[in-house]
């Protein structure tokens, strides 16, 4: 059971899979909203890594998130694995917001507080020395691929050559933000 708390960003989130085919169940009871039927992706990985068809999935949910925070001029700047919820077996929802930055330009988000920068970060948030940080709102999608081939359990994109997650991957793995 996933038990959020019934702020709007979430909400945000829950109509943003909605909208895009999501016919689980969800509810509001008091301060929280409770999806029932899911797990932890650290949970279901456990087992053993994702697939390719999951990982797939997990590209496609994590970047309706991310679209259904822009519009609020909220991004994520980074993920790591147990941010990740995994709700009726093929769907995928951001469940900690502790990473979430404005979006203050087309392309900039800016972190003005101190987080611990552990996960999967990208280039540009490895020698972090001072706040506030500017920095391009591709930094997630480079945390995003880093983290598909953690749960792919691969360190290369060899095993994916020529298929949609490839070429995914590749672009977001660009060490240049700017050319993400």
């Amino acid at each position: 059971m996933l038990s959020l708390p019934n702020e709007d960003l979430y909400l945000q989130l829950i109509h943003g899979l909605i909208d895009n085919g999501w016919q689980g169940s969800w509810d509001i009871k008091d301060d929280k909203i409770i999806i029932d039927n899911g797990q932890t992706l650290i949970k279901r990985l456990k087992n053993k890594p994702l697939d390719y068809h999951e990982a797939l999935r997990l590209a496609m949910c994590i970047g309706i998130n991310l679209a259904t925070l822009a519009p609020l001029n909220q991004s994520i700047l980074f993920l790591s694995i147990d941010d990740i919820y995994v709700i009726d077996e093929d769907w995928y929802i951001l469940s900690n917001f502790d990473k979430l930055v404005p979006i203050i330009s087309k392309n900039t988000v800016m972190l003005t507080r101190a987080i611990s920068l552990e996960g999967n970060l990208a280039p540009e948030l490895k020698d972090v020395k001072s706040l506030p940080l500017k920095t391009n709102i591709t930094s997630i999608y480079y945390s995003l691929a880093s983290l598909i081939m953690d749960v792919l359990a691969i360190d290369n994109l060899a095993p994916l050559a020529g298929s949609k997650l490839y070429f995914f991957l590749q672009r977001c793995l660009i060490v240049n933000p700017e050319q993400r």
